[in-house]
């Protein structure tokens, strides 16, 4: 697990924290190609929006899951969700003890 040193102004102090979910909220959100400096980094939502095809959500959640993992992030728990007309997916990140989650919708 990766972690990192902020200073948190109510305990004036530094604290050791983990940045799993930052990292993880931006991988999820850039498009992979799209960096320059590094062009592996993200996702590539624009082949499962592709139009000309339909891909099962189940795909694109193990899509998710993979590309996590395969940068080392430490996914605990996933759960989806169908509501009417978004479907919700929630990450569990973290050691069993920590409760750091990430949804998207």
């Amino acid at each position: 697990m990766i972690k990192d040193i902020q200073y948190n102004e109510t305990q004036k102090d530094l604290v050791i924290v983990s940045s799993e979910l930052p990292r993880a909220a931006n991988l999820i959100d850039v498009q992979l190609g799209q960096l320059y400096y590094r062009p592996d980094w993200g996702v590539d939502l624009e082949y499962f929006l592709n139009p000309d095809y339909e891909i099962q959500a189940e795909s694109f959640e193990a899509y998710l899951l993979q590309r996590i993992g395969f940068w080392g992030m430490n996914v605990i728990n996933f759960a989806a969700k169908q509501g009417r007309f978004v479907r919700e997916m929630i990450f569990n990140f973290g050691n069993a003890k920590e409760n750091n989650s990430l949804m998207r919708g």
